[in-house]
């Protein structure tokens, strides 16, 4: 078999100056084809890309068809950013300094700082990929962590010191990721407004990926006082109301009166799962007997539900039932 490789990402292809920060995508699939021998891809059109840059952050929508085997170094870009790769469709592998591979697949994501170009990536041949990368700055994603956890001390010493963070094994991407990445592919409201709905989209997204990857394996043990084990009870029974409403949350610690970070870290460790994940299993098993007795197409389920997109919730329902909906009815 044929092998191809590549270092990509650690400088701009030559002659190429970043658009500035407009809030719109842009077109870099030249770009991206740059980065490699033609004979990687059948034609031009298994190649496409588009960027996004904000002030903070940059959003890249990638689809790849690989004609041959590949092994790629680093990322597009600066190899000193945090990157945050959600894998829409298709599979790949990161290939760790010692030989250790992390792979992942559609419906699965990642996170990574890798500022010494120390992993390598694996795409297979005839395989379409399809990934969202997100990328911050590292000042910024200092900030956005909290002060109080433990884990978070970890993760911000490691970047301090320039090594390389990797989330662990790749974990299912949530409903409710999906759903930002939409309103980030597809913000219908353009200008400062758009922009401030896609950051805060990106954070929705991001907030997620960490409570997955750095919280869920975290050593502390939290103490749980009688009027947090009350607090967290009625947060359930709010949930089991409006489980099928738009939630938040900001607002959701507000209405009970309770520091967000510590909401989701309670919620967690009183129920053994996180808050959107809780959501989300309702919203499942509604959907399921929506199918089952009363006759909905795949699309109107979706809908009362909740989601935008019906692919997603195709996806989202099976993770949960291992079945997609439309071979349920």
């Amino acid at each position: 078999m044929t092998e191809a490789t590549a270092v990509v990402g650690t400088r701009p292809a030559p002659g190429f100056d970043p658009p500035m920060p407009t809030g719109d995508f842009v077109d870099l699939s030249d770009v991206l084809r740059g980065e490699f021998d033609p004979e990687f891809f059948y034609s031009p059109e298994d190649v496409k890309m588009r960027q996004l840059d904000l002030p903070d952050y940059t959003v890249r929508d990638v689809h790849v068809k690989f004609r041959y085997e590949s092994f790629t170094r680093g990322d597009i870009g600066d190899a000193g950013l945090l990157n945050s790769c959600i894998m829409l469709e298709g599979r790949s592998k990161i290939i760790l300094p010692d030989a250790r591979e992390v792979a992942s697949h559609d419906g699965s994501q990642n996170f990574k700082f890798d500022p010494n170009t120390e992993f390598a990536h694996w795409c297979p041949p005839d395989t379409t990929t399809r990934a969202v990368i997100l990328t911050m700055d590292v000042n910024k994603f200092s900030r956005f962590l909290p002060e109080d956890e433990r884990w978070s001390d970890e993760v911000k010493m490691r970047i301090e010191k320039r090594q390389a963070v990797l989330g662990g094994q790749c974990t299912p991407v949530h409903a409710f990721q999906l759903e930002a990445l939409h309103m980030i592919l597809n913000c219908p409201i353009t200008g400062r407004l758009g922009r401030l709905m896609i950051e805060s989209a990106i954070m929705q997204v991001l907030v997620i990926q960490m409570d997955s990857f750095f919280r869920g394996n975290a050593t502390d043990r939290l103490r749980i006082t009688k009027r947090d084990a009350d607090i967290m009870r009625q947060v359930k029974d709010h949930l089991d109301s409006t489980y099928l409403e738009e939630q938040s949350l900001v607002g959701l610690a507000r209405s009970f009166g309770i520091n967000q970070s510590k909401m989701m870290k309670l919620f967690r460790a009183a129920f053994d799962t996180t808050i959107f994940d809780y959501i989300t299993q309702r919203r499942m098993d509604y959907a399921k007997k929506l199918l089952q007795k009363e006759g909905l197409t795949v699309s109107q389920v979706s809908s009362v539900v909740g989601y935008k997109n019906s692919q997603h919730f195709s996806i989202a329902f099976k993770r949960r039932f291992g079945v997609s909906p439309s071979l349920y009815k």
